[in-house]
């Protein structure tokens, strides 16, 4: 089976990837998914569309092209890890709030502790799940958001 979706598709020029056929319209759902694990985020990407067709999906491998892809796409919601090279999920999350406060954000990590926590709280983020997670789940918190 062939997936729209391909392992090589991650460059040092690439500032981010659609992994969705899917046309713009009212009832489809940007999702801007930031994670520097290229083999997990081309999963959730294909699975997610999977799960929902009426996602279109946006990906970037850090913080830094997150903001790029921000810059230039209008985005439904941001589902972002912690723990990224270049720009960490934090110092990306506090540039996001500053410049695109209403964007929702679910936050995906294998490093949630009390400390984190806090600092998502100080950031007006809610919502996280704990790598590794259930993908219904995370479709679910999407559908809702």
């Amino acid at each position: 089976m062939n997936s729209p979706l391909r392992n090589d598709c991650f460059t040092d020029t690439d500032t981010f990837h659609r992994h969705s056929i899917q046309e713009r319209s009212p009832n489809i759902k940007k999702i801007l998914i930031v994670d520097d694990e290229k083999i997990f985020l081309l999963s959730l990407a294909d699975g997610l569309n999977t799960f929902d067709r009426r996602f279109n999906i946006l990906t970037a491998e850090n913080g830094e092209k997150a903001l790029k892809v921000l810059e230039t796409e209008h985005v439904d919601l941001i589902v972002t890890d912690l723990k990224m090279p270049v720009m960490d999920g934090f110092e990306f999350l506090s540039h996001m709030r500053t410049r695109y406060p209403d964007i929702p954000v679910i936050v995906i990590s294998a490093f949630i502790n009390p400390d984190a926590e806090r600092r998502l709280s100080s950031l007006g983020i809610a919502q996280y799940l704990e790598k590794p997670f259930n993908s219904e789940d995370l479709v679910d918190w999407i559908q809702k958001t």
